[in-house]
């Protein structure tokens, strides 16, 4: 073989690779379109899920606190007992969320009401509530869920602590 037949195969294998390489990159661009589309959507679709978590989680909170503004809406009207079941609604609700200021807030609240509730059980909301709320109070940690749980076990019973003393 002489240089010019080194020389031609040489051009020849190189402009093969050229072309191969070329096409190479024509398809990347034209596939591209579609891999990026595919994890624009895979995106989304993983946000969408988080979104509806989110959402999810709002819409429970603002529950949370509608029951804490319904109750002090319920002490303005000197209706007690029925604020004392929103309030420990709203704890219950609160403690779920994770949301301990608004629960510690509302068994707070609550607990400030225990003298005017010995007929809770005979309320609107002690009737409708009041074993959901008194096995709700056990899984909040907080001694003063504790305290509600048992005064909702013995209303007549006497109170171990003032309101206050539980509060401290």
């Amino acid at each position: 073989m002489d240089l010019n037949s080194i020389l031609g195969l040489s051009t020849s294998i190189i402009s093969i690779a050229v072309t191969v390489i070329l096409g190479i990159q024509v398809y990347t661009l034209l596939t591209i379109d579609k891999r990026v589309q595919k994890t624009i959507q895979e995106e989304r679709e993983k946000y969408k899920e988080d979104n509806a978590q989110l959402a999810e989680k709002l819409k429970k909170f603002t529950i949370a606190v509608q029951r804490f503004t319904s109750g002090n809406i319920y002490l303005s009207n000197e209706e007690y007992c029925d604020a004392f079941g929103v309030f420990c609604l709203a704890a219950i609700d609160a403690n779920k969320l994770g949301e301990a200021e608004l629960t510690s807030s509302s068994l707070e609240q609550a607990i400030r009401l225990f003298d005017y509730n010995k007929n809770f059980n005979k309320s609107d909301i002690g009737m409708k509530y009041a074993d959901e709320i008194k096995e709700e109070m056990i899984g909040i940690p907080d001694k003063k869920a504790i305290a509600i749980y048992n005064f909702l076990s013995d209303p007549s019973a006497e109170l171990p602590h003032s309101p206050t003393s539980v509060l401290s």
